[in-house]
Order: C-alpha cells, then sequence, then structure tokens
C-alpha cells in the first residue's frame, strides 16, 4: 500500500472519530517496555524521555493506524512501538512542539486476488 493511500485512510478513519477510537482504550506509557494485544495483534511499546499516550484507531493482520500524544516527560522523546507479529519497528519522535502524531505500520503484502498473506 502506498504511503497516499495509508494517509487517505487514516483521515478517512480520523473522520469517523469516536466510532473508531472507542473500539482501543487509550495506553499510557511512562517507563519500561508494555506488552499489548490489539485484535489478536502483540505490540511492544517504549518511551524514552517523554510520557506518551497510545491510541489504536485499526488493527489487522497488515496494517496498524493510531495516535501517538506526548503528556509529559521531557521536552522531546521518542516512542517506539514494535508490531511482533510483523517484524516492524517504528520510532515517532514527539515534542512540545509536536505532541500529536498520527502513524501506520504496515506489514506483509495482500495478495488481492486471494485475500492471503505473500511474503513477510
Amino acid at each position: 500500500m502506498s504511503r497516499r493511500s495509508i494517509s487517505i485512510f487514516i483521515a478517512a478513519a480520523l473522520c469517523l472519530g469516536v466510532a473508531f477510537a472507542a473500539q482501543y482504550e487509550p495506553i499510557q506509557i511512562q517507563s519500561g517496555t508494555v506488552t499489548v494485544t490489539e485484535s489478536g495483534q502483540n505490540f511492544e511499546i517504549s518511551a524514552t524521555g517523554i510520557t506518551v499516550e497510545v491510541q489504536f484507531i485499526s488493527v489487522s493482520p497488515t496494517l496498524v493506524t493510531g495516535i501517538a500524544r506526548r503528556t509529559g516527560g521531557a521536552a522531546s522523546g521518542i516512542l517506539r512501538i514494535t508490531w511482533v507479529e510483523q517484524g516492524v519497528l517504528r520510532e515517532i519522535r514527539l515534542s512540545i512542539n509536536e505532541p500529536e502524531k498520527l502513524f501506520s505500520l504496515e506489514g506483509g503484502e495482500t495478495d488481492k486476488k486471494t485475500g492471503g498473506q505473500v511474503g513477510g
């Protein structure tokens, strides 16, 4: 899926607002690594220098979208989200000037004809 497609998807999901966001509870990250499971997918989430709230918008076996919000700590820091099943790591820099960011993680390629996984 191209970046443009992901951006369109995220925008559409945000337009649905509370209906989508209400599916997943916000996850508070202060120190150490937190392991969470959402819709059968496992994530390891940690933050360095900041406290963060992570809320998933959509979780599927091939695409994850969400929003990260800096809630305190140092002026800037890094949030790390590891999608265990796909082996995908996303690092997100959050700061006082940019306290909130949308994120997406994409895993594997989908065979459009059969709906199955092709690769990883």
